[in-house]
């Protein structure tokens, strides 16, 4: 029987997560793994980001709600977010190839201000970081209103 692992976790499980898809990808050469988080802090520096990237048996999605101060921490330049980024935001769901983009696909990644815009209201940002309240969008928004809030699409310029 074909078996599929899925790990996932929020938060500081979220980068747990990443980082056992990616020790089991590493491990499980023939096996598909398959990464899904939520709220994951930033996990390493760009040799790592482009390590996870590479492995053809690993897909990592990551989700992050509104300004969710923790997917944007630490405050260092050299952390880094591998995989795909989901962003949900107010009006809709953006999906952001590998978080940073690809000019040569013609994808746009996250904009300038996504690391910064969290800083301005932190409390709310906080706020934005408990699990209920991706739980809450998840069945509020993307449930009731899929054509809006359940992006199939990587977003383009």
């Amino acid at each position: 029987p074909e078996i599929r692992i899925v790990v996932t976790g929020h938060s500081l499980g979220a980068a747990n997560s990443i980082l056992c898809a990616t020790a089991l990808a590493t491990r499980l050469l023939e096996q598909f793994i398959g990464s899904i988080s939520y709220a994951s802090p930033l996990t390493g520096n760009v040799n790592w980001i482009n390590y996870v990237n590479s492995l053809q048996n690993l897909s990592v999605w990551r989700f992050v709600h509104m300004t969710d101060l923790i997917p944007r921490s630490p405050p260092f330049e050299e952390y880094r977010h591998p995989g795909h980024t989901i962003q949900l935001d107010k009006k809709r769901c953006k999906i952001y190839y590998l978080h940073y983009g690809d000019e040569e696909l013609v994808y746009t990644g996250v904009p300038e201000s996504w690391k910064s815009d969290s800083f301005h209201e932190m409390y709310r940002s906080l706020q934005m970081h408990h699990l209920d309240s991706y739980t809450e969008y998840i069945t509020d928004k993307c449930a009731a209103n899929p054509d809006v809030y359940y992006n199939l699409e990587f977003m383009q310029p």
